[in-house]
């Protein structure tokens, strides 16, 4: 098995351990696990494993003596599980944050991290896009200026333009050209969870700062506060992905683009059910 670092799912690498304790140490049972962590259930280990159970502060530290971590795997092992069994994105995110603190971690999911990044900054996704502009050049002086933000600078160009050549999104034609692939991004379930949360974030800060940069004839921002059902709810979701598809189709022809531009939908709640 590979070492805690090259793992995002504790629960995987609960199960990876087991299966190489048995193989190293023919007497190992759930019983001798309880009995080093000093738990008394013994099937503990077990309902953890399935996802029966989580771990708390307390069982994480006996569970970390009886895995025998210590140090900066120890560490590690901690955040990993708040990161599995963290409840909402913003607690996600920030001990996703931690693990990418840890070097051995960022050794081993290299393209993890360059997608957190990715979808981190908005610019990433501009620039990916800006590549189809009939004007486009690879000089990262030029895609900076394109930019409308002044704080983006030539270099930060030129790491994006690395890190979603690196994710595959962005690749050379036959002349060396950049232009758009489509490739997908394929990574763990959790951590895509966060990214998505950070894509959506970074936008809606640009949306915010749309409403005092630009003047109404050159944007589009619209909102209606409404009651509704839960039916009525998952109605307007599904018409808003059917608009979403129907967008998507008009716009993928992009010979006669000119600009660059950011289309966002957001459906949310403004109250919360009364509790039963």
């Amino acid at each position: 098995m590979g070492n805690v670092f090259t793992y995002t799912d504790y629960r995987k690498y609960l199960s990876d351990w087991c299966e190489a304790e048995r193989e190293r140490t023919k007497s190992f049972s759930f019983r001798n696990f309880a009995r080093r962590a000093k738990i008394k259930s013994s099937g503990f280990l077990k309902s953890v494993m399935d996802g029966d159970r989580d771990l708390t502060d307390d069982t994480i530290e006996k569970f970390v003596k009886a895995l025998g971590l210590a140090g900066e795997e120890a560490r590690f092992f901690a955040d990993l599980v708040h990161f599995n069994q963290a409840k909402t994105p913003a607690e996600k995110g920030y001990h996703y944050k931690r693990m990418m603190g840890c070097r051995q971690f960022m050794e081993a999911h290299k393209l993890d991290h360059d997608s957190f990044d990715y979808f981190s900054k908005w610019y990433y996704t501009a620039i990916r896009e800006m590549v189809a502009l009939p004007d486009f050049k690879e000089d990262y002086g030029w895609i900076a200026g394109r930019l409308d933000d002044e704080t983006v600078t030539a270099d930060d160009a030129k790491n994006a333009v690395e890190t979603i050549l690196r994710l595959g999104l962005l690749e050379r034609d036959d002349e060396g050209r950049l232009v758009m692939s489509h490739h997908k991004l394929v990574t763990d379930e959790d951590i895509q969870s966060v990214n998505v949360t950070n894509y959506h974030r970074a936008m809606m800060r640009r949306a915010e700062e749309s409403m005092s940069k630009y003047r109404a004839a050159e944007r589009n921002v619209g909102a209606i506060t409404v009651a509704m059902s839960e039916e009525k709810f998952e109605v307007v979701k599904r018409r808003l992905g059917e608009f979403k598809r129907e967008l998507w189709a008009l716009l993928e022809e992009t010979g006669d683009a000119k600009e660059v531009y950011q289309i966002n939908f957001q459906l949310f709640g403004l109250t919360k059910g009364e509790k039963e």
